[in-house]
């Protein structure tokens, strides 16, 4: 064969499986599935060769891998052109369950068990702080899985979701008035997520904040799915961005990667409010 032409389908095929591997590269427009159940492990890249590594394990429901948001936040990390570390990570959910039924079927924990974790993220249902039944479930679980996550030598993270969107149906449905308005439902997630975070001393990663504070963005960013409370691709890149920032405390305004979906302006104004201090509320 010509060496020109050797040379050249030598490269065709590096190409190829990068793409096999990847599905698009850094600082592209990627556009995520959703991803339910025990993830394969997915690894970053960085520019330079990693001067660290970080270990994730994501445990949660629909608003974890609604768009695939550990696999957002990896992607995240390898188009951050700055970036030092490279992101090991895992995602273990199901649909419409809390850390209690996520316990007791022993997927998680058998993720957790298996190698080694730095951090392990923890996302209960999307209720449960709105009622003291709930809590009281909450409190014992969210205690449970950090006793094992401590067992394991990794830091618990707290995922401090979002509210209802508002001036939908959802505060309009009888069904649903112990939800009252988008600013109660907000306050008493971040109340109780604080609370729970300092009883165990845990980490907080506070996406409900940062969401809370763009949807009053000028013009408005659409962050809700069409239901009205999971994640849209711009709510999703939004989550993603404050797990990278809580992992790494890095400018995401670097960030180059935008997935399909969202608007580049709109990309930027999310990467503005999520690079600022909630103190400057």
């Amino acid at each position: 064969m010509n060496p020109a032409l050797r040379i050249g389908c030598a490269a065709l095929l590096i190409g190829l499986a990068v793409f096999l591997i990847w599905g698009h590269a850094p600082g592209s427009n990627p556009s995520y599935s959703n991803n339910e159940g025990v993830s394969s492990i997915m690894t970053s890249s960085t520019a330079q060769p990693p001067k660290y590594a970080l270990h994730v394990l994501f445990i949660g429901n629909s608003y974890t891998f609604v768009h695939d948001i550990p696999r957002e936040m990896v992607d995240i990390a390898s188009s951050d052109p700055g970036n030092p570390t490279q992101f090991i990570v895992q995602s273990v959910t199901r649909g419409a369950v809390g850390l209690r039924e996520l316990w007791t079927d022993g997927n998680a924990l058998a993720a957790l068990k298996a190698r080694h974790w730095d951090y392990v993220v923890l996302q209960e249902n999307s209720f449960w702080a709105m009622t003291s039944g709930n809590i009281e479930e909450s409190q014992e679980y969210f205690a449970k899985f950090d006793q094992a996550i401590k067992e394991n030598h990794a830091k618990t993270i707290l995922y401090l979701t979002w509210p209802r969107e508002p001036g939908s149906s959802w505060y309009t449905d009888p069904k649903y008035s112990f939800l009252q308005n988008p600013t109660y439902m907000m306050e008493r997630f971040a109340y109780n997520t604080d609370a729970e975070a300092r009883k165990l001393g845990a980490l907080v990663s506070p996406v409900g904040l940062y969401w809370f504070r763009t949807l009053k963005a000028q013009p408005p960013i659409k962050l809700y799915g069409p239901d009205n409370h999971h994640p849209g691709p711009a709510g999703a890149y939004l989550a993603a961005l404050v797990f990278y920032k809580t992992l790494t405390g890095r400018d995401v305004t670097k960030i180059t990667m935008i997935p399909a979906g969202v608007a580049p302006k709109d990309a930027a104004m999310i990467k503005t409010i999520v690079s600022q201090p909630l103190s400057q509320q």
